[in-house]
């Protein structure tokens, strides 16, 4: 028996509930001076959570939390053994391959959410770090490998660049960077009378130029507007939450001096305040 566990030893193999001592290099003056024995710092290795990258997950608000999440607002996530600070963007579905950028997370229901982190973990939202906080929502990790395209609506505008006949025109976008063979079939309009029409096709080889019909008369004058989606992704901001380079709330406290005074006093003798550091 006492053979076998030498060759594991040998090998870098240790059974489980053998006690081992680890000598860690670089660690902060910080965690030395904070550290609490009541509170043991876990040590895990696991290589699926080491990586960072773009999580996508299914999120709904919790019924306690009575506020919205918005759309690129830093929060607290808790996944898996990690705790880190992000900026989720939340989006709805529009077909298989698409989602539609939300401003704020539905209130009732289920939508999407992609921010940066370390993926294949469990998901639960926090808005807070106060003493008394409520859980703002829970997640599902969706398939990592299938890549969703998040979409933010947009408004191209332009003006005609030569007329046809009353309802045909050529429209030249602002931005020449376009693309106009994608957009074919789309729908265009004018700014200010609200006259419908399509994108037929490419007009011309240089780009931003395409050919136009409408349901009613244009004129060189009008400003045409052109609704499109552009894809948007979120912000790669992730911080891993350093709890152990800071005091613990119950470490922070300590006793009012006791106000001796004949009238009533608001605060009870010896009542309990909480110091923070900024």
């Amino acid at each position: 028996m006492a053979k076998d566990f030498v060759v594991d030893m040998e090998n870098e193999n240790f059974r489980t509930g053998t006690y081992l001592r680890l000598e860690v290099h670089d660690v902060p003056f910080q965690v030395v001076k904070n550290f609490d024995p009541r509170h043991p710092i876990l040590v895990v290795g696991l290589e699926e959570e080491e990586n960072v990258g773009y999580m996508q997950v299914r999120i709904k608000r919790h019924n306690w939390h009575m506020k919205l999440l918005k759309s690129s607002d830093a929060v607290t996530v808790s996944a898996g053994w990690r705790r880190y600070l992000t900026k989720p963007i939340y989006a709805r579905e529009i077909d298989d391959a698409r989602h539609e950028i939300l401003e704020f997370i539905s209130e009732h229901l289920h939508c999407v959410a992609m921010f940066w982190g370390p993926p294949g973990t469990r998901i639960a939202v926090v808005h807070g770090t106060k003493e008394v906080f409520r859980i703002t929502a829970k997640a599902v990790v969706l398939d990592p490998k299938s890549h969703m395209k998040i979409m933010k609506r947009r408004e191209l505008e332009g003006k005609p660049r030569k007329i046809l006949d009353e309802r045909t025109a050529l429209f030249k976008f602002k931005s020449k960077d376009i693309d106009v063979a994608g957009f074919e079939g789309s729908p265009i309009r004018t700014n200010f009378r609200c006259i419908w029409g399509k994108v037929n096709n490419k007009a011309e080889k240089r780009k931003g130029i395409a050919r136009c019909t409408f349901e009613k008369r244009i004129y060189k004058s009008d400003t045409f507007i052109m609704p499109v989606f552009v894809q948007v992704g979120a912000p790669r901001f992730f911080e891993p939450f350093d709890s152990k380079m800071r005091l613990r709330v119950e470490q922070q406290r300590r006793l009012r001096v006791e106000i001796i005074d004949e009238e009533p006093c608001s605060h009870p003798d010896s009542a309990v305040y909480t110091m923070f550091r900024i």
